[in-house]
């Protein structure tokens, strides 16, 4: 009798043993399921933000380039990203003809940074408050509560950039930014965004961005901007 309990037991815990062996190959496959599901969530949002990136930077390859890998490394740091595509300067054309006939695309100084939410805000192809404006490749606006940090970014092209006269465009749109905007101007030249895959000196930008110490702070009771430590 006692062999034959022993013999149950044994049985039992045989049983038991497959069913547990069972149980963790049906968690481990479930779990993969569980992957799959949220990388198809991530790939989907992504596949948003990139089809409204990719309006912001179809104005040359370089500008597509520069943009896709600070996504990239947006994404890393976890960092919240707003796009707005209402800002980007489209020019309107004559279908026959080809001429010029106007602009479209809102002014950056109708966006109004005391009512924004916290969070990365991304512009492509913006002016900043008159309609002959140049347009600016890309700009971004950080805000963490009161605080702002902000910068307008020309990305070179392997050649429109080297012209004599395109160059001269540069210059005078750097200036203005530096003596009549409170961004601050950064241009990339196409040696660092086509000879870096990764374009490494984003990562700076993006350390400025999150943790600079020369940042802003916006009072909404004087409706200004004054210079302030993070």
């Amino acid at each position: 009798m006692e062999l034959e309990k022993n013999n149950v037991t044994t049985f039992e815990q045989e049983k038991s043993l497959t069913t547990q062996e069972q149980y963790e190959i049906d968690k481990k496959k479930k779990w993969e399921e569980n992957k799959r599901y949220v990388a198809n969530e991530i790939l989907s949002a992504a596949a948003k933000d990139l089809a409204a990136i990719e309006e912001l930077a179809d104005g040359a390859i370089s500008n597509g380039q520069w943009v896709s890998r600070l996504y990239a490394k947006l994404i890393e740091r976890k960092m919240e990203i707003i796009i707005h595509p209402e800002f980007k300067t489209r020019t309107i054309r004559d279908a026959e003809t080809g001429v010029y006939m106007y602009k479209t695309g809102r002014y950056m100084s109708e966006f109004n940074i005391g009512t924004a939410c916290d969070g990365l805000h991304l512009f492509g192809e913006a002016r900043f408050d008159h309609h002959n404006d140049r347009a600016v490749d890309f700009i971004l606006i950080n805000k963490k509560g009161s605080f702002v940090k902000k910068y307008a970014i020309e990305c070179q092209t392997n050649k429109g950039h080297l012209a004599p006269m395109d160059k001269h465009r540069d210059c005078i749109l750097g200036r203005y930014i530096v003596f009549r905007t409170d961004y601050h101007f950064l241009e990339y030249s196409s040696y660092e965004i086509f000879g870096d895959s990764n374009i490494s000196s984003i990562d700076e930008l993006i350390d400025d961005l999150e943790f600079g110490n020369r940042n802003l702070v916006y009072n909404s009771n004087k409706n200004n901007i004054d210079d302030l430590d993070f």
